[in-house]
């Protein structure tokens, strides 16, 4: 007698993580879906969630620059750099699940793949064609 493993049920942790990108779809599908019918052909639906993501994160940016220097009296520089840092990667983690809901691998899907078979091609289009391409 083998049992199969039980399915995560509704109350538990696994299926909200599931279900929180769904409710936020059906959200900025409800804002988009009552713009201006001139806007809502020129605007997809995530850029809604980015602009409530990324003003979150703002905000968050805001706080923690408030506590790091007025509150725990950070060198202002290093106060901007650590909020920024932590808002930045609230927003990547969130437009990742939420928004786009992307579920690889952050380092495939990163920049470091693409430049490894592009990086001649980007060089040379960036290249000064008198100086360093020898024609000039």
């Amino acid at each position: 007698m083998s049992s199969a493993p039980a399915a995560p049920s509704a109350d538990s942790p696994a299926s909200g993580a599931r279900r929180a990108p769904e409710v936020f779809l059906r959200l900025i599908t409800a804002i988009h879906s009552v713009l201006p019918g001139f806007v809502r052909s020129r605007l997809p639906v995530t850029f809604i969630g980015y602009a409530i993501i990324n003003g979150s994160a703002f905000i968050l940016d805001i706080i923690c620059l408030r506590i790091f220097n007025n509150h725990l009296h950070w060198w202002f520089p290093m106060a901007v750099t650590v909020g920024y840092a932590i808002a930045g990667i609230y927003s990547f983690l969130l437009n990742r699940w939420l928004n786009f809901q992307s579920h690889g691998h952050v380092v495939e899907q990163g920049p470091a793949t693409r430049w490894g078979s592009s990086a001649s091609t980007w060089s040379s289009s960036w290249a000064c064609p008198r100086c360093c391409t020898g024609s000039g």
